[in-house]
């Protein structure tokens, strides 16, 4: 009877034991499959990410001229752009896993397989990274040429622009009707554009920019020895005030136009 006991215990614990060991087995291969498919599912995300990256920079590639680096003298330049890896296959990492699969596989090799497949998305994804953050700085060293040549075709451009309101106002100083009006017509905008435009490539005002051209382009008139006397000078570039052109004129020189016009005969 004890026997028969003993017997009932030894077996109880048995089927409890292998219970307990097929339950592990089974949590341990939900486990394997459970990452497996994480795995999958990251490396397939990984895969699309390097994919746009390929796209975006042959989409780059197109539209923007090749740089070059410099090789050995005598030697063709190198085109140089910044390097992608390679799209891996997705067999590649469904190798790797899979023993994860395979219920007779022992336990130590699926950890390997496991840490194998991870070392590889790894890789992958710093891979990925790495291109992703110098493309970024291509992208920006690119943008940044570009807005510095646009700055210095856009200064380039005002430069013309403003010679040629120089050129007008000079050619327009004796008239008796100089205006701002008479400015933005010449020069085919409006007289809000024209007051925005002079204040953004000078700084000054329109008034004071044709001022400064008046007293400029009056002591270059007196120095020419065609004027004699202050009034004629003044009435030349749009003063019909000789008074109020001399102080302008000293306020600018230091010296009244009446000194100048004396010491311009005396040398001549």
């Amino acid at each position: 009877m004890e026997h028969l006991e003993s017997s009932g215990i030894i077996i109880t614990v048995v089927s409890i034991a292998i219970f307990i060991n097929t339950a592990l087995l089974l949590l341990l291969m939900l486990h394997f499959r459970r990452m497996r498919n994480k795995f999958h599912a990251r490396w397939e995300e990984l895969t699309q990410q390097l994919g746009a990256l390929h796209r975006r920079s042959s989409i780059g590639a197109e539209n923007s001229p090749a740089r070059f680096e410099s090789t050995s003298p005598g030697s063709e330049p190198v085109s140089k752009a910044p390097k992608l890896p390679a799209t891996p296959p997705f067999l590649s990492l469904s190798e790797m896993l899979t023993p994860l699969a395979d219920p007779s596989v022992p336990r130590e090799i699926k950890a390997t397989a496991l840490e194998d497949a991870r070392e590889a998305i790894d890789t992958l994804e710093q891979e990925i990274n790495s291109a992703a953050k110098a493309a970024s700085k291509e992208l920006a060293a690119s943008s940044l040429s570009e807005m510095e040549e646009a700055r210095a075709k856009g200064s380039e451009q005002s430069d013309v622009w403003i010679a040629h309101l120089e050129e007008v106002v000079i050619a327009h100083l004796g008239h008796p009707q100089l205006s701002t009006e008479l400015l933005s017509e010449e020069m085919g905008i409006s007289r809000r554009q024209l007051l925005r435009k002079v204040k953004k490539v000078t700084g000054l005002s329109t008034s004071t920019f044709i001022r400064q051209l008046q007293m400029k382009q009056s002591y270059a008139l007196i120095q020419s020895g065609e004027y004699e006397t202050v009034k004629d000078v003044a009435r030349a570039v749009g003063f019909s005030d000789a008074g109020y052109f001399s102080t302008l004129f000293k306020a600018e020189y230091g010296v009244s136009p009446s000194v100048v016009i004396q010491e311009n005969r005396s040398t001549a």
